[in-house]
């Protein structure tokens, strides 16, 4: 992959896939090259993003996610999943976690309450039923206290 041997990339990450289909790191590899072989993907502004911004007591949150991009996470997740916004507060503290809200489309935005903490991050991705989540795309946390 690294040489731009995309094509043989694919195929080796393909063959070691078969022997080793539970291997993270392989299904990861294989991502990129199906990324990187299908270029730029869209304009500046146009591709995945997410944005949090605050308004009054909640959080403003706006997405956008490709094809390619839910393909990508489809890859890695491994197992059916949903489009969700995960919020996560930082810092990090015992019996936290992050909150998640399924998304019924690939653009929208939409008004939040924020859970407890002083920065909050977002990012969009899919959500397996077990509950694994996997990034499609994030955004800088936002601070809300100081």
């Amino acid at each position: 992959m690294e040489q731009g041997k995309l094509d043989q990339a694919e195929s080796i990450y393909r063959a070691l896939l078969a022997e080793r289909p539970d291997d993270p790191r392989l299904t990861r590899g294989l991502a990129e090259v199906q990324r990187r072989q299908q270029g730029p993907e869209t304009l500046p502004g146009e591709g995945d993003h997410v944005t949090l911004a605050a308004r009054g007591e909640g959080l403003r949150c706006s997405w956008q996610v490709t094809e390619q991009g839910q393909a990508r996470a489809r890859l890695v997740l491994a197992a059916p999943g949903r489009l969700a916004l995960r919020l996560v507060s930082f810092p990090i503290t015992a019996g936290s976690s992050p909150v998640d809200t399924h998304l019924s489309q690939t653009a929208g935005e939409l008004i939040v309450t924020p859970p407890a903490g002083d920065l909050i991050g977002a990012a969009v991705g899919l959500l397996s039923d077990a509950g694994d989540f996997v990034s499609i795309t994030h955004c800088r946390p936002l601070r809300l206290r100081s």
